[in-house]
């Protein structure tokens, strides 16, 4: 499966910063802030990826559960 890369998702309140699989994490390194992916899973199966994107890369993402299009998962934003 493709990630596919979005703008101008608002980032709902509540606290996040959980991660992704590999192919997430080369997503994460591409995008630029206020950009998003949904990734379908658990939420807790993305924390590692996060770290690493943060560690890596220096720059900020935060997680948030969602339901989107019927499948549940969780979106990731670049905030810095």
């Amino acid at each position: 499966m493709a990630i596919q890369i979005e703008k101008d998702i608002p980032v709902p309140h509540g606290r996040g910063g959980q991660g992704v699989r590999s192919e997430e994490l080369k997503a994460m390194l591409s995008m630029n802030v206020g950009e998003s992916f949904f990734a379908p899973g658990k939420r807790s199966k993305l924390s590692s990826k996060v770290q690493s994107a943060t560690r890596i890369a220096n720059r900020v993402f935060t997680t948030r559960t969602r339901e989107e299009n019927g499948v549940q998962g969780a979106r990731v934003w670049r905030i810095e």
